[in-house]
């Protein structure tokens, strides 16, 4: 396991370790969630800049779905 230390201002700790304390996690798990979530939000930006396909159809379009349909 790769570990790495991240300087947190005394300011911030007392807010930082209520986040630990509400994620109910320890600092790295909080620290990978955020950095997981700010990556995938980067992304994201990225997918939405580009140009939309011209023949685009949303996923259902065009298909019948069966009403009465029930799962055993």
């Amino acid at each position: 396991m790769n570990t790495t230390t991240i300087k947190i201002y005394k300011n911030d700790l007392s807010w930082w370790k209520m986040c630990c304390e509400v994620k109910d996690k320890n600092s790295q798990d909080v620290f990978s969630e955020f950095k997981l979530k700010v990556n995938m939000k980067h992304e994201q930006k990225f997918y939405d800049s580009l140009p939309k396909p011209n023949n685009y159809h949303k996923p259902l379009e065009y298909k019948k779905l069966n009403k009465k349909y029930t799962k055993n």
